[in-house]
């Protein structure tokens, strides 16, 4: 759904019923789940072998997408002078934990089919090769296609970077979640503390922190 909001997806996934959701959208998805059915007959089970392949790819590819694009991030909000304090949400140890990341991926990323780079010629398969590394270039493929047909900018200059469109309904947004759970909770400093408490209760039970610790 939103990508078809955002042009890049036939308009009709942009459907919602009277509930809110996007109905269309939630079928395709789920139509994905078929797939495992390819289980149940052995050369249908090479073909699903062949599409985790590509999902996985694709995922790893995903990744190094996002890593990247946080990167470009952090750059123009330092070069623009955004305070990192207001955020709701900071990453600890950056930008080292996502430039760290970002190369393992990257790595795995042509390593899944290394077998088929193996002295000796046994190794090779083709099916192998393509169902492994196909989606690196159908992924430059679309990028560049993208790029020329778009006529879409790289902006190598940070200050260019617009981080401020759509910010201010984003905010809106926060602020009526946390005045409807504050209404929910009664109001009050000290039901806001207790959910605080509750909260980092969670967190400390099921990251296994607490269990470490002794806690």
């Amino acid at each position: 759904m939103g990508l078809a909001n955002n042009g890049r997806a036939p308009k009709f996934f942009k459907y919602c019923n009277k509930q809110g959701v996007p109905i269309y959208a939630v079928c395709v998805s789920l139509c994905w789940g078929g797939l495992a059915f390819l289980q149940l007959s052995e050369s249908a089970n090479t073909v699903l072998n062949w599409i985790i392949n590509l999902i996985t790819a694709s995922q790893l590819i995903n990744y190094c997408v996002i890593l990247l694009t946080y990167l470009h991030f952090r750059r123009a909000v330092i070069k623009q002078g955004i305070d990192r304090s207001t955020f709701g949400f900071k990453s600890h140890f950056e930008p080292y934990t996502s430039t760290i990341t970002l190369c393992v991926v990257f790595t795995m990323l042509w390593l899944q089919g290394y077998t088929v780079f193996l002295p000796g010629g046994d190794w090779w398969s083709i099916e192998t090769f393509l169902f492994s590394y196909l989606m690196i270039f159908v992924d430059v493929v679309i990028f560049l296609g993208w790029k020329l047909i778009k006529r879409t900018k790289y902006r190598s200059d940070p200050n260019e970077v617009d981080l401020i469109s759509g910010l201010e309904e984003i905010e809106m947004h926060e602020r009526w979640l946390a005045a409807k759970e504050r209404m929910e909770n009664g109001g009050s400093d000290a039901n806001e503390k207790n959910i605080k408490k509750q909260k980092l209760k969670k967190w400390w039970k099921y990251t296994g922190v607490g269990y470490l610790l002794g806690g």
